[in-house]
């Protein structure tokens, strides 16, 4: 099995340098070298294969590849071949991903192949949005390395429809059968499901979503306690006060203040807000 590379990514990288189209190939079919210090982020164009540690990666027209400092790499292209290349250093701190050296093209990863061009080719006009760029890429890098090593514990479709649901009608009177019916199994199932991989039943779930989204306008928007309540499918502000305090201790003008608002917003007063 080929070996991945560990590279923290909780802070962005600082791109150095980058080229959208670097010729290789050609009447040099072969190279070698190292970069000091430096990473380095492929797009391949072309077809060869790259040698490291002794192990060997096709090259093939949208692979990419990433590449570690102070280590001999050895490039054989089939041809002209193109890259697009970035060197960047990564910030060391922050506990590190695995990413492997070689990614295959796919139609899966070619939305992230034309962030790492698009990255390349702003990085001199543009360089804070390149970097950007480069930092979602090797996200989405470390997400599939991640995803294919923890394929057996992946979200069930059942439990990823009726959440998607739930998030999407939070103000609707839902109910068990409801949510078993767009997940397409039945209640027993789906509740089964949800405490398996959530911890709660499919309406445990709803109510905390509700909490949470409770919670975050409370805290970041002027909208009223009461407009809240009806929105998120609350009974009433009673509903949405009892809710909070249960899920976190605190009512909905205590949550308010803690955000730095006045606990008088919109014409609420003390006595709707609660405690």
């Amino acid at each position: 099995m080929a070996e991945a590379l560990l590279l923290a990514l909780d802070r962005p990288p600082r791109l150095v340098a980058a080229s959208p189209a670097s010729a290789h190939g050609g009447d040099r079919p072969a190279e070698s070298y190292r970069l000091k210090r430096i990473w380095c982020l492929n797009v391949y164009q072309g077809h060869g294969e790259l040698m490291w540690r002794n192990q060997r990666f096709a090259i093939r027209p949208g692979n990419m590849s990433l590449t570690a400092p102070d280590t001999d790499h050895h490039y054989v292209y089939r041809g002209p071949a193109t890259l697009t290349w970035l060197h960047f250093l990564p910030d060391s701190s922050g506990e590190p991903s695995a990413l492997p050296v070689m990614h295959a093209a796919s139609a899966v990863l070619s939305g992230v192949f034309q962030q790492a061009k698009e990255a390349a080719s702003c990085w001199q006009d543009h360089p804070a949005r390149a970097q950007a760029l480069l930092w979602s890429v090797l996200w989405q890098l470390a997400g599939r390395q991640t995803s294919a090593r923890t394929a057996t514990l992946a979200m069930p479709v059942p439990v990823r429809r009726a959440m998607q649901y739930c998030d999407e009608h939070l103000g609707d009177p839902l109910l068990a059968g409801d949510l078993a019916r767009i997940a397409g199994c039945s209640v027993t199932h789906l509740n089964r499901l949800f405490n398996t991989h959530r911890g709660t039943s499919a309406m445990g779930w709803l109510r905390l979503r509700r909490v949470e989204r409770a919670q975050h306008l409370l805290c970041c928007s002027t909208k009223s306690a009461a407009s809240i309540a009806g929105e998120l499918g609350f009974v009433d502000l009673q509903h949405l006060n009892k809710s909070l305090r249960r899920s976190t201790g605190r009512g909905p003008r205590a949550l308010r203040a803690e955000s730095g608002e006045a606990p008088d917003v919109k014409g609420v007063g003390h006595d709707v807000l609660g405690g």
